[in-house]
């Protein structure tokens, strides 16, 4: 197997790095931000150099506004922030900040399938006068992403993917987080599929921003292995059985925070998830927790045993910010009716496309808007308000319904005879059925 994760501490077993190649973990500050959060990521890594400003928060939101306005101009309404000219231009401009011994550019790679922009990624990780972390367009296109790590099988198959999510729910820590390459490419929300054609200059395109170098060869992906022959849901203890064999067959516990996981944990009764995106696919959480609080998570199919995803935490955390006996009294307390993030992004893009006659003098710049709009998000006034009697909370977890976050982090399904809701169990968020498109329950 060949393994370059660029993080520290080093994980036993992985290529080093030539140079110090730490990536420093940033999450983003708004829902439009992560793209602004992945070019922090890559340029204060150690082996771009850029200094870390004592205000990180104002950096990003800086970056966002110089880097995001100037993107839109030439953009149609779309939710990932930066686009990729905006994105390069800006890391060309910004890497001179940082470290002499840096001489490595930024390109963007239109690829022409999956394979070849998965092995453009590693190859980039790989170089050895680069060694930085690839910024990925994910989800349609929808969300940015650093690939800080990869895992390849004997054959040289791609096997996983280390990833910094700068999205990632209810948590500001930079998680050690794993995806399976079958996974990297047909998860909703890791989709490695075209950017939407919503989008004039990128559209039906694989995007990345990585190192100017050709690759060699062409990487494909390797098939899964299962544990179980699919036709019954596994056991809860079989669940927490194929967690420890995938911590230890996959190599992960190289990795020093899932090895303190699985030396220190226990395991937690596993969370059966049903996804919605597929009919009659469901899969485990196994949480290993120390004293209740959570050091690593596990996903694996409950039909077929193949590892998903995994996340382990520096620290251990409260990985559930709700439970599911608290959702009749959550909901009981109001959910907020507002526009979504995307409506009021393209609301008021629409607005600062048109001409500067059209729009007249005196209008605020486009940050100043966006930013008076996020804050009338965040204090809606009107609410719908649910009776305890009402509420009947599914038996089963559901994935994300509108594909905004990865199978690591599902939902609690809430059937009333007004509407469905989800609420999303790492960070409370709620979404009602009628907030996206994706939002639809198959199997039940």
């Amino acid at each position: 197997m060949t393994k370059k994760i660029l993080l520290q501490p080093f994980i036993s077993g992985a290529t080093p790095c030539t140079n110090p190649c730490n990536t420093t973990y940033f999450p983003a500050g708004t829902a439009l931000s992560g793209g602004a959060a992945v070019m922090q990521m890559v340029l204060h890594s150690a082996r771009v150099g850029v200094p870390i400003p004592v205000d990180k928060a104002q950096e990003q939101k800086d970056w966002f506004n110089e880097v995001g306005t100037n993107s839109w101009n030439t953009e149609t309404a779309w939710p990932w922030g930066v686009d990729p000219g905006g994105m390069r231009q800006a890391l060309e401009t910004k890497k001179t900040l940082g470290s002499p011994s840096f001489h490595g550019g930024f390109v963007i790679y239109e690829e022409p399938n999956r394979d070849a922009l998965n092995t453009h990624i590693t190859f980039t990780i790989d170089w050895t006068d680069y060694e930085v972390a690839p910024a990925v367009l994910i989800n349609s296109g929808k969300q940015w992403l650093a690939v800080v790590g990869y895992e390849r099988d004997a054959s040289g198959q791609l096997l996983n993917l280390w990833v910094m999510d700068p999205k990632t729910p209810g948590t500001e820590q930079g998680n050690s987080t794993i995806v399976s390459a079958p996974v990297w490419g047909t998860d909703p929300y890791y989709l490695m599929n075209p950017v939407s054609t919503n989008s004039m200059k990128w559209g039906g395109k694989f995007i990345a921003v990585v190192d100017p170098r050709l690759p060699t060869e062409t990487l494909t992906s390797a098939v899964p292995r299962p544990r179980a022959d699919g036709v019954e849901i596994i056991s809860p203890e079989r669940a927490i059985e194929f967690a420890r064999q995938i911590l230890e067959d996959e190599g992960f516990v190289d990795d020093e925070l899932y090895a303190r996981a699985l030396e220190s944990g226990r395991p937690a009764e596993p969370s059966l998830v049903q996804r919605l995106d597929e009919s009659d696919s469901f899969y485990y959480l196994v949480r290993y927790q120390h004293k209740g609080r959570d050091m690593a998570v596990v996903a694996l199919d409950a039909r077929f045993g193949v590892f998903l995803e995994a996340t382990a935490f520096p620290e251990p955390v409260g990985f559930f910010a709700v439970e599911r006996a608290d959702v009749p009294s959550l909901l009981a307390e109001g959910v907020p009716i507002r526009p979504s993030v995307q409506e009021t992004h393209d609301r008021i893009l629409r607005g600062f496309l048109r001409s500067e006659t059209e729009r007249g003098s005196g209008v605020p710049p486009f940050s100043a808007a966006l930013d008076l709009e996020l804050a009338r998000l965040r204090d809606p006034h009107e609410f719908i308000r649910f009776r305890d009697r009402e509420i009947v909370v599914h038996p089963l977890m559901v994935s994300d319904p509108c594909g905004e976050a990865s199978l690591l982090y599902p939902s609690y399904m809430v059937n009333t005879p007004r509407k469905t809701v989800y609420v999303r169990a790492a960070d409370r968020k709620v979404s009602i059925e009628d907030d996206c498109v994706d939002a639809r329950i198959l199997g039940t």
